[in-house]
Order: structure tokens, then sequence, then C-alpha cells
């Protein structure tokens, strides 16, 4: 296929306008009342009737979409220079975020013009490749984190609304979206971007068996730690577990997940900026002894009876509950545990925690760092992604800040586009650098791969990529 399929990496820009929340069901009665629906907007200084003309663009679009049946969803609105995109989120609550977005692109001819021509042969499809469904990719994709964002830190909305009051969630709602839209932009986007998956780390069978060992004898032997007695349900209520979910993770990448997929995609989105905020503010004795494991949040000082605990919380789990998130760091490994609050200021629970763990992880610790396996310098780059689990493997290091890699990873989201909307299996382009790019689905599984061997032929790249397909299709 001709490298005409991809468009520049720099012919798309996208540029944030607004995101707000709404809620139809808070309006008044009296029609005054009205922009009481919306429940908070980024920017805050917008004036309300620019707001409220946003809010009633999505309204009537969703309205209108339902009049040809009840499963029938309108979720964008696409103009030459502004792009909408909406979510109901929650039964009742709409997230809506509108970009302005240009092109830099020069239109092609059109099949009429190819009549005026002095052609006389068959008309030709001069149409060339659409990416009208890449920003649309893009920009529900991040929509979509935003909430799951909120969701995470926050709660659900509704729930928030019943237990606090819709005065509260205003008051959250316009703190989230101000700190998370307010600096954003769309630039720098790449497959991994649309694709939102988690990054797996293989490893031997035996390894992973010990591992998930582990973590359930844990999770058992500290089920009812000291609970205190007003905190616990009763009998109509379910019971909760005092480590409520888990994630064990080695050099960054996920090997056990211990809690829903989609909790987990946005929790490891946001580790790498907990673990790294707070190793700058450690006490030297705790670095000193550092080798040992130490815990990043919870206690600031585990060896001082008169420590402070500070550890950020989260809502996981069906229904949510709200946890602390306990960070245990034993050199490249990292175990998060999702705690009950009302044991994580409790100096006891971390000492018998860490006697418990330290011995169990060493040996299990040793293993990953023998059996993992090191990359082989391959020329051939692949990323597998199971959107079923969100898994995520790829031997591309991330590092790596070079513009062919940038520009190759870019144009591997034109070609799943391109795929997608043409129903292809599998397409393999040479780029304008001479690299070849490709995308392949077997079994609902995606494979990208990027070939930078520049004498390597179309038969070359299709043998690699059929030894790379096999090899993970049997992956879960």
């Amino acid at each position: 296929m001709s490298s005409q399929l991809l468009p520049n990496v720099d012919d798309l820009q996208i540029q944030f306008d607004k995101c707000f929340v709404f809620n139809s069901k808070f309006a008044g009665k009296a029609e005054e009342e009205d922009y009481l629906k919306l429940l908070g907007c980024c920017p805050s200084q917008l004036s309300l009737n620019d707001k409220m003309i946003s809010v009633g663009v999505v309204e009537a679009l969703s309205g209108f979409a339902t009049t040809f049946g009840s499963d029938v969803i309108c979720d964008s609105l696409f103009s030459d220079n502004s792009k909408y995109v909406f979510i109901e989120v929650e039964p009742g609550y709409w997230m809506a975020l509108f970009v302005k977005c240009n092109s830099n692109r020069q239109s092609n001819p059109t099949p009429s013009s190819s009549l005026n021509s002095a052609n006389t042969g068959p008309i030709q499809d001069f149409s060339g490749y659409s990416d009208d469904n890449l920003p649309y990719l893009i920009l529900k994709s991040k929509l979509q984190d935003s909430y799951q964002t909120f969701k995470i830190f926050h709660g659900e909305m509704d729930s928030i609304v019943k237990s606090e009051g819709v005065q509260s969630l205003r008051v959250k709602l316009d703190l989230f979206l101000e700190s998370y839209w307010k600096n954003f932009v769309f630039i720098n986007w790449n497959i991994m971007d649309i694709l939102g998956g988690i990054q797996f780390l293989p490893v031997p069978t035996n390894d992973f068996l010990a591992i998930q060992s582990f973590i359930h004898q844990t999770i058992s032997k500290f089920s009812n730690f000291n609970k205190p007695k007003s905190q616990k349900q009763n009998d109509s209520e379910p019971s909760l577990s005092v480590i409520r979910g888990c994630l064990f993770i080695f050099d960054s990448y996920l090997v056990f997940n211990g809690i829903t997929k989609e909790d987990s995609r946005t929790v490891a989105q946001y580790l790498p900026f907990i673990v790294e905020e707070r190793l700058k503010y450690l006490p030297p004795n705790v670095l000193l002894n550092s080798a040992n494991g130490f815990f990043l949040t919870g206690p600031e000082d585990i060896q001082s009876p008169v420590t402070r605990f500070s550890a950020p919380r989260v809502y996981i789990g069906e229904p949510r509950s709200e946890s602390s998130v306990i960070i245990y760091k034993l050199n490249r490994l990292q175990l998060v545990l999702f705690v009950d609050p009302t044991v994580a200021s409790q100096l006891y629970f971390y000492t018998s925690l860490r006697d418990f763990i330290y011995p169990e992880l060493q040996p299990i610790y040793k293993d990953l760092c023998d059996n993992i396996c090191k990359g082989d310098g391959n020329v051939m780059k692949y990323i597998f992604f199971n959107g079923s689990s969100f898994a995520l493997k790829t031997s591309l290091n991330f590092q790596n800040t070079s513009m062919m890699l940038k520009e190759s990873l870019q144009e591997l989201c034109h070609l799943r586009s391109h795929a997608k909307m043409n129903d292809s299996k599998e397409i393999i382009v040479r780029n304008k650098k001479e690299s070849w790019i490709a995308f392949k689905i077997v079994g609902g599984k995606e494979f990208f791969f990027i070939f930078d061997q520049k004498n390597a032929t179309l038969s070359d790249v299709q043998q690699q990529m059929e030894k790379a397909s096999v090899l993970f299709n049997s992956s879960k």
C-alpha cells in the first residue's frame, strides 16, 4: 500500500475549547433557573450564556438521535473548525468536550473535478484517505479518561449527590475540570493514547503463580486486621476486606492486577507521578535502608512511633468504596495495596505488613530479576493489544524520544483508523522514512509493527509479522 495513506503527523491540530458536565434533572422549574442543570465547566470564566448554548447543542443532538430509536446514539458533531464529543457517563449525567480542530493538509481533488479535465477514461477516486475518524477516537478516549479519573479520585457523580448534595458535586467538578483540562494540549498523540492499554510484563508461569499465591495470602492474613467495631458493616451489608485490591509492578510494568481493568488503567497512569513526588521527600534514614524495602505512602518514617501518615485515597470496586493507596517499594518492585482508610493510620498495621511481606517478596524479586527476558535487539518493534483485557505488551522503549519513533507511532493511528473503517484485517505500509509499519488483527487482538530495516522486502516483513502473531495470539 502506498505511503500516501499516511498524512503528515503535523496535519492535525487540535486545541482545547471547553469541557462541561450537566444533568437536566437539576434544572429549575422556572426558565431563569435552567442554568442549574450545569454542574461544572472549564474554563470557568466563560459567560453563562456561552455555557448554556453549548449544553443546548448536546441536549439537542442527543435528543434528536433518540427519535430514530432508543438504541440510536449520537455522541459527536464535527464541522470544519470545531469538533464536539459527548458521553452519558452515568444515567442522566453528560460530559462533553469541545475543541477547535484544523488541518494543514491540502484538500484532494474531488471526483467531479476529473470530469472537467481532458481525461475521458473512467472516473478516478481522488477522495484519498480521510482521517475524520481519527480525531473522534482521540477526543473520545481523552474524554473517557477524564471521567474515569474523576471517578477514581472522587467517586461516582450520583453517589456524591446522594451523600453530600449537588452543591458538593459542583465544587468537586469545577476544581477537577480546571486542574485536568487547564493546561491540556493535544500534541505528541500516538497509538498509545488511543489504545489506552495497560503495559503488562510477561513473566514465567511459575513466577506468576508465586506472585498470585503471595497476593492471596497477604489479603487473607490481613482481611480483618484490627478493624474498629464502629466501622464494621452490619450483617445485611457486604463485607469489605481490609486490603481491597492490589497491583504488582516490576520496572513500571504491571505483572498482576487485583482490581478491575478500568480502575487499574487509570491508577497506573498516575502511579509514576505519585512515586516520583514521594521519593523527593523521603527522610534520609529511610533512603539509607531502602535496599530492605520501604513504604512510599503511609507512614513517613516507620521507625518513629509518632510518625505522620499520608496516602492518596481512591474509589475502586463495585460498589465503589474509598481506599487508601499504600505503596511498598523493594528495589525495582512496587506492591500497591488498596487499604481500608480506618487502618491506614495505624503504625502497627504497617509494621505487621512489612514483617510479613518482606521475607515473602525477597525470593520472588530474585526470581523475577533472573528470569525476565531481556530484549534481543530485533529490528522488528511491536505493540500487542488485547481490547477485552486492556493488556498491552510492547518491545518499544518509550524513553526513546526520536522523531522517527514519534512519527511511526502517530502513523500507526492512521493505519488502525483506516483498517477499522474498511474492515481490513491487515495493512502494511512503507513510510517516507523507508521504514515498514503494519497493523494486523488476529482473533480480535491487535498487532502493530515497526520494521526499521530499510533493505527489507515486503515478504521479509510478512514473515516476521507471522512469527510475532503466532507468539502472542495465545496470550491472554
